[in-house]
Formats: structure tokens, C-alpha cells, sequence
């Protein structure tokens, strides 16, 4: 029972820990359904935050996991400033108990900011399950803060451990003692503080004074330090560097793992089982020869389920039935009994209705897809295929993190790219934005049943060849990206944490569910219905008899899309495709790729036939790998805006979308289409042979250039 202490102030607690340490699972037992999703402010590393339950007057703030205050990462720049800036009350740190040495790191200097801080020793359970014991009493008294044990994931010692925080928080209870460094390097740390001495800072002097020490220069900036001053206290800090021969962040680093040693050998004995389980599924899922296969099995049997037998089953019953037969038949014939006109009636349910009834019809299968994704990543296993996929992307530009994106982007393009917030080095995440898109989403799916089923018969074997193909597209496109000057920066280690399996917590795979479907259905509420609006107007409005007119459904030859689409008919020659209904179609899906296939319906007369604007193999492969890739829909497009932040490389990741999609269609049209004897040699055809011996020079390439 959690106690009423904390109704005589509003507290503000902040969650801090290492990645996969069960903060997330904590965060969402505490709070429930209190809580809200948004941005940090100034960065797209994701802010949640929410109210305690049954507690109205605390506020929780889940902090990015991370392994140090050091600025290295964006998630670590937030939480840094959070803590440093906005002051919480109280801060529980999340502790996993099966990994006490890399987590009491980041203990130990969150001790250092000043701020009251409680332990949470989570996974006791797990613990105690492997033989081992770790003496609470004991751990506290050395660190001087509450230390509570809990396991998040069954509920145990929460209660404890939020009227433990609540009585730290009130009573104002700041770490008794700090870590102590050896000799020199705390005359060191005394000096610095002495020089820095100023009141705003003085409860945090202790942190200024390491960071200091670190040559941390954001902190150093932040003081306004005169030039003497900080002459002075670089001469002290050589000084120190000189002595021990080595850095002065290195000092820090080892002195303090030194603290966790001699810690841990006083409190901690691990036990004879610690080589749990874990270790045993692992020798099979990440061997050799087998994490590959395995991967690729288990991906495709989500996939199976989500989209062949869920997909298939509900996605024409709500299309046909729920949208088409009930609801866009039932208001037709609504509007019609009180005299609407034919203009407002085939807006509402020809434009409307059925526009977005044709993405509200993938759903069911994308909240299979979630949930199965969200099993996979909650047991753990997510974490081993990015540190296994990271040897390999990493030649390609990317990270091994970047699997995740493009896991989802199979489902929906907005998700994937917000999803790339866990990449933290910059260059890494920039190429995945821009990449991962190019990976067939539900809608795209669409597109290659349309040409698979009318152009190649449905022949099985052309969906899942163009599926991988769309990997292979994203591999090339990583790196040329990556060997193009876009942005500087520095190289930074792959760090996961890999953490034990474990039974996954329905709460946290419902509650990222729900957050998930919550943004598509969003999206098909708001952006897709003013898409739906302008392609029916293009679609239905034009020039007849001389006149501008609605044109009731017939003579499309006469719309507005028809004369947009053949004014720039002769850029799309070259891929093949120059009729105004695909080029109209092309430009629909820029709203939404859903629209793609009904625009092509819709712009096709009785006696025309998708054979008929596409009368080649080598045309349809085109149209078909150009919408592949291109930008993605307009929705995916501002997910795009706020991941990438940059106006400048914003503009660029649009243009190279595109770029890139017309260069890799025209390839495929003017070589497959002259090997088939579908297309003459021209000039087209010799540009293109250019452009595969530039790639071909590109990926032949031992080492990228540093973007």
C-alpha cells in the first residue's frame, strides 16, 4: 500500500538507468494509462512522462536508458540536463541486479549531481533464481541513499519502493557522502571547485568539479570561466594526466570501477548459477551458423501470420463489407433521400470513405505485426539481432540497431523512422531515416500484388523476390549515403545491452500497441483524409467542351490530374512509364501509397486494362521499383522533418529519395527492357550503363568515406 506522504507536495521523480534494466516496465506499472508521449524539447529523443497512480500530485519522468552522463549520445544529453537542470525531487535508479557492476557505474555519478537518489535493485527475482544474494543493508550503508529491491516485471517491492521514494523526496535527503577518488586526483577536484565557487551551482559542485576534470567542454562552457581561471585549472589537470600517464576521463572511469569492485566484493555474491539458461538459448539463436537462419524464420513467420493469413482474412471483409457495402452504401443513400449533390455525395463516399477505408482495412494485421514485434523485443531478442545484424550493416553505413526500423517500416513507414531514435551515432540514424522507407510497408504491398498479380500472373515467386530485392536497394543506398559529405561526425562504438530472456509484460506490449495504432489511426484521420480529398478533386474536375466542369466519373482524359501528369509526361519517359495514368497515379501516392492502386482503378477507362499503360515486363518492374522508392507518403515525410531536425538535410533526403529512384528504374527499364528486346539502345540506355559503373566503383570501395 503505498503511503499518502507525498500529498503534502507536488514531486516530480525522474527514472534513470542503464538500457534494459526495466525502467520501461517500471515506468509503466507506476503510471498505467497516466501517461503522455512527445519530444524533448530542441531533440527527437522520445519524452515520456506520467502521473503516479492514485497520486495526482507526482509526476514520473522515464529518462532515456543510458550508461553515463557523458554527452556522447542525444539520449544522454537529455537525461543530463533533466536531472542537472530541472530538478526532480528524487531519482530512482533502476538497477539491474544480474549486471551490478556496469549499472553502479551510472550509479555513482548520478550520486555526484546531488540530487536524492533511490536504488532500485530490479530482477531480485531473477537473482535469487541463480544462487546469488546482494546484502541491501550493507549496499546502502557504503553508498549512503535508500537502496530497495523490486522486480518490476511481477509487481514485487514496488509499493516499497515508491514510499521510500515519496519520504526521500519530502525529507529533502541528498547522498550523504560522494565517491572518493584517490589523493591526487581529489586535490585536484578541491581546486576546481574552489575556482568555480558560485552559489547557483554550489549544491552541484561536486558534478561541476569532475566534469570539469572529464575536459568536459559543454559543462565548461556553461560557466563563463575567465581565461585564467581556466588556464589554471587545465595546468592542474595536465598535471594529473602527466602523473598517471593517461587521460584524464580515463582516470575518472578506472578509479570508479575500481570503487564498484571493492563495492561488490563487500555486498555481492553472485552465486554457482549465474551462467543461467540465457546462455544455452543463445549458443542456438546467436550461433555461427544458425542466428541468420533463425532470424530470418521467425521474421517470416510474423509476417506470414500478420499479413498472408490476417491480412487476407479482414482486410476485404472491411474494405468490401464495413466501408463499401454498409457504411459508403448506407450515407449514399442518406445524402441522397434529403437532395444532396452528386459533387457532395461522390466526394463523401467515392473520396472519402473509401479512401480511407482502404488503409483503416490494414489495422488487424498491422496490430498482429505489433504485437508479435513487441513480444520479440520485450523477451530480448530484438537486442541480440541488432548486435548480430551490426557486423554486417555497419560495412553498408548503418547501424545494427537499424534492423528495428527496418522491421517495422514492413508495416508502416512513420513508426520505423520514429523507432530510429535508439541509433546513437548520428550518421547511422541520418541513413536510416532516409533508407529504411525503401523497405515495401503495407501499402507498398499493395502495389507489388497489383503488378504481380495482372503483369507476371501470379507467379508466388515475384513478391518475396521484390521484398529482398528492397533490402538490397537499401544496402546500396546506404552506402552511397554514406560516401557523400552530408554531415561530420564522429565515430562511436556499438553498444547494446544484451539483456537476460525473460516472459514478456503484456502491460508495456499493450501499452507501445496501442501507442502505435493510435499514431496510423491519426494518420488516417487527418493526413489521409485531405489527401483523399485533393486526388478526387484532381480526379473529377477538368476541362469539357470548353469549360471548367465536374466531370461526374467519366472522360478522365479531361481531369486536372490528367493535364498535370502529361505536362511532365517526357521526364518519365525514359522509365517507361509516360501515360497520364501512371504518372497520376505516382503522384497520388505522395499523399498516401494506398492511393496508388485506387487511383489506377479510377484514372483507367472500360476498355483500358494495368496491361495497358504497362505493356512491358521491363515498364512494370519500373513503375513498380520507382514507387518502391521514392519518398514515401506525406505522413512518413513529416516523421522524416522532425527525426532529421535539419531543414538543409531534410531537402537533401527528398531529393536523394527520389534521385535515387528514378536513377535505379531507369536502370531497370532501359537494361532488362534491352536484354528483352522490350526497349532499342539510346542514349538512355548508355546513361544507364554510367550509373551502374558508378555504383558498381562505389561498392567495390574498401572504406566509405567519413560523412
Amino acid at each position: 500500500m503505498v503511503e499518502s506522504l507525498g500529498d503534502k507536495m507536488n514531486i516530480k521523480i525522474g527514472l534513470a538507468g542503464n538500457p534494459n534494466c526495466g525502467k520501461t516496465t517500471l515506468f509503466n506499472l507506476l503510471t498505467g494509462s497516466n501517461q503522455y508521449v512527445g519530444n524533448w524539447s530542441g531533440v527527437t529523443v522520445e519524452r515520456k512522462e506520467g502521473i503516479l497512480k492514485n497520486h495526482n500530485n507526482i509526476t514520473i519522468t522515464d529518462l532515456p536508458g543510458i550508461y553515463s552522463l557523458s554527452p556522447y549520445s542525444p539520449e544522454e544529453f537529455v537525461a543530463r540536463n533533466y536531472l542537472v537542470n530541472e530538478k526532480p525531487n528524487v531519482i530512482i535508479n533502476i538497477v539491474d541486479g544480474t549486471k551490478l557492476e556496469r549499472n553502479l557505474y551510472l550509479t555513482l555519478q548520478l550520486m555526484e549531481i546531488g540530487v536524492p537518489i533511490v536504488v532500485a535493485i530490479n530482477m531480485m527475482d531473477v537473482v535469487r533464481k541463480n544462487g546469488g544474494k546482494i546484502h541491501i543493508e550493507k549496499l546502502s550503508k557504503i553508498l549512503g541513499i535508500k537502496v530497495v529491491e523490486i522486480s518490476a516485471l511481477k509487481n514485487l517491492g514496488v509499493d516499497n519502493l515508491i514510499n521510500t521514494t515519496i519520504q526521500v523526496a519530502n525529507n529533502k535527503t541528498s547522498p550523504l557522502k560522494f565517491m572518493k577518488y584517490n589523493s591526487n586526483i581529489e586535490n585536484t577536484l578541491q581546486f576546481i571547485e574552489s575556482k568555480i565557487n558560485n552559489n547557483s551551482i554550489k549544491a552541484k559542485s561536486r558534478y561541476y568539479s569532475v566534469k570539469i576534470f572529464e575536459k568536459d567542454k559543454y559543462i565548461l562552457n556553461s560557466l563563463n570561466l575567465n581565461l585564467k581561471t581556466i588556464n589554471k585549472i587545465n595546468s592542474k589537470i595536465n598535471s594529473c594526466e602527466e602523473l598517471y600517464n593517461d587521460e584524464s576521463v580515463a582516470l575518472i572511469i578506472n578509479e570508479r570501477y575500481k570503487f564498484v569492485e571493492v563495492l561488490l566484493s563487500n555486498c555481492y555474491s553472485a552465486g554457482s548459477k549465474s551462467s543461467d539458461s540465457s546462455n544455452k538459448v543463445d549458443n542456438i539463436l546467436l550461433g555461427k551458423y544458425t542466428a541468420i537462419p533463425i532470424f530470418i524464420l521467425v521474421i517470416f513467420l510474423i509476417y506470414y501470420i500478420s499479413v498472408s493469413l490476417v491480412g487476407n482474412l479482414t482486410s476485404d471483409f472491411i474494405t468490401s463489407v464495413i466501408f463499401d457495402d454498409l457504411l459508403s452504401n448506407s450515407i449514399k443513400t442518406f445524402l441522397t433521400t434529403i437532395n444532396c449533390s452528386n459533387i457532395l455525395i461522390s466526394l463523401i463516399c467515392d473520396g472519402i470513405i473509401n479512401g480511407v477505408g482502404s488503409v483503416i482495412a490494414f489495422v488487424p494485421e498491422l496490430i498482429v505485426l505489433f504485437f508479435f514485434l513487441g513480444i520479440l523485443e520485450d523477451i530480448g531478442y530484438m537486442s541480440r539481432i541488432a548486435f548480430i545484424m551490426d557486423k554486417i550493416f555497419r560495412k553498408f553505413g548503418l547501424s545494427g540497431k537499424s534492423i528495428i526500423p527496418l522491421l517495422i517500416s514492413s508495416g508502416c513507414g512513420v513508426p520505423a523512422i520514429m523507432s530510429t531514435k535508439t541509433i546513437e551515432n548520428k550518421k547511422q540514424k541520418i541513413i536510416t531515416v532516409i533508407t529504411t522507407t525503401n523497405v515495401p510497408c503495407s501499402a507498398k504491398l499493395q502495389i507489388i500484388a497489383l503488378i504481380s498479380s495482372t503483369i507476371f500472373s501470379n507467379n508466388f515467386l515475384v513478391a518475396p523476390i521484390i521484398y529482398f530485392s528492397s533490402i538490397i536497394f537499401v544496402l546500396i543506398s546506404s552506402l552511397i549515403l554514406s560516401n557523400l559529405n552530408i554531415i561530420t561526425t564522429k565515430e562511436t562504438p556499438f553498444i547494446m545491452e544484451i539483456p537476460n530472456y525473460h516472459l514478456p509484460s503484456l502491460t508495456t506490449i499493450f501499452t507501445h500497441l496501442f501507442q502505435r495504432i493510435k499514431a496510423f489511426l491519426t494518420k488516417a484521420g487527418t493526413v489521409l483524409v485531405v489527401a483523399c480529398i485533393i486526388i478526387w478533386l484532381l480526379s473529377n474536375f477538368g476541362f469539357a467542351n470548353g469549360k471548367f466542369t465536374y466531370l461526374n466519373g467519366e472522360n478522365q482524359n479531361n481531369s486536372l490530374m490528367c493535364y498535370f501528369s502529361a505536362s511532365i509526361s517526357n521526364l518519365f519517359y525514359p522509365l517507361g512509364f509516360n501515360n497520364w495514368q501512371c504518372i497520376g497515379a505516382t503522384f497520388s501516392g505522395i499523399f498516401a501509397k494506398e492511393n496508388i492502386v485506387s487511383s489506377l482503378n479510377v484514372f483507367l477507362n472500360s476498355n483500358e486494362t494495368i496491361k495497358s499503360v504497362l505493356p512491358t515486363y521491363s515498364s512494370a518492374i519500373s513503375f513498380l521499383v520507382f514507387n518502391l522508392l521514392n519518398s514515401p507518403c506525406i505522413a512518413s515525410i513529416i516523421a522524416m522533418k522532425k527525426e532529421l531536425v535539419s531543414k538543409k538535410l531534410f531537402i537533401f533526403a527528398l531529393l536523394y529519395q527520389n534521385i535515387f529512384a528514378y536513377i535505379v528504374s531507369l536502370i531497370i527499364y532501359q537494361l532488362i527492357g534491352f536484354f528483352l528486346g522490350e526497349v532499342p539502345l539510346s542514349l538512355f540506355t548508355i546513361i544507364s550503363i554510367f550509373f551502374v559503373g558508378i555504383i558498381i566503383n562505389i561498392l567495390l570501395k574498401k572504406k566509405p568515406s567519413k560523412i
